[in-house]
């Protein structure tokens, strides 16, 4: 592999038999490599740009982290994240333990994930708690904006102002627009995200980096929606005459690669 020497060395040779997700992370688990051992695991974390390939290379993916060669030709890229020695242990004991509040698990449970955002600090702040990955893992800034967007929530907001309505609406948000997002494999049009205008009632939208618990995250909100619940109804946008000179954008590419892994259905040796 092109990671740490103590990667490849744990690696090496081995079968990879089982992947594991949570979050933004990422597991690869392997079989023993003689009588005795105990099966081995790295830990893979895709943080804000990462992402994995299975046998393509794209052009603009970013550092390459981790190159896995099998014996059949195959290979396994991870670009922009890091990868680690991992207990497999460990690993499976965390996934069982909180694959129900994970976004994109389809073990998640919605009560779960309601009742670890409402045992947050009452003083924490509302944007704060949903990109907690001990809370509701694999909430990113992207879906932390349009969740709150769509459940008319003030991302400056305490937790302790929630009404329990609130959190599940909140996390049914989190839910649908994180579902979309895998099944589409990009994010959905945003409609309040990197705008200057709220996208359903075309007021101008607020912006400001929030983040007491780590690094600042660019948050936008609608006034109008977290003030009064709801957004009026969007202007009618002026009408454009055909053959107006007006070009159509140019059909949006999809990228290769995912940052969520799927199981493999066939042992594997690296």
């Amino acid at each position: 592999g092109s990671a740490s020497s103590s990667v490849a060395n744990s690696i090496r040779g081995r079968t990879l038999i089982d992947c594991l997700t949570l979050g933004k992370e990422l597991w690869l688990i392997f079989a023993c490599a003689a009588a005795g051992e105990g099966e081995s695991a790295i830990r893979c974390h895709f943080g804000m740009n990462g992402s994995l390939h299975y046998n393509t290379q794209p052009p603009h993916a970013g550092a390459l982290t981790l190159l896995i060669c099998f014996n059949d030709g195959d290979k396994l890229r991870l670009f922009q994240a890091t990868a680690v020695p991992a207990d497999a242990q460990k690993a499976r004991h965390a996934v069982h333990a909180s694959c129900n509040r994970d976004v994109c698990s389809a073990a998640f449970d919605e009560a779960a994930g309601v009742a670890a955002l409402a045992a947050a600090p009452g003083d924490r702040m509302v944007s704060d708690a949903l990109l907690d990955q001990s809370v509701l893992p694999g909430t990113g800034n992207i879906i932390k904006n349009e969740a709150l967007h769509q459940a008319c929530i003030d991302p400056r907001g305490q937790m302790n102002t929630l009404a329990p309505p609130q959190l599940q609406t909140l996390v049914r948000a989190v839910r649908a627009f994180s579902l979309a997002w895998c099944r589409q494999g990009r994010h959905p049009p945003c409609r309040i995200y990197n705008r200057a205008r709220c996208a359903d009632c075309g007021g101008s939208a607020a912006l400001c980096k929030l983040g007491r618990l780590g690094l600042p995250r660019p948050t936008f909100w609608c006034g109008a929606r977290v003030s009064t619940g709801a957004c009026g109804p969007r202007p009618a946008e002026p009408a454009v005459e055909q053959g107006a000179g007006v070009e159509a954008p140019p059909p949006k590419r999809h990228k290769n690669g995912s940052k969520n892994g799927s199981k493999r259905t066939a042992p594997k040796t690296a």
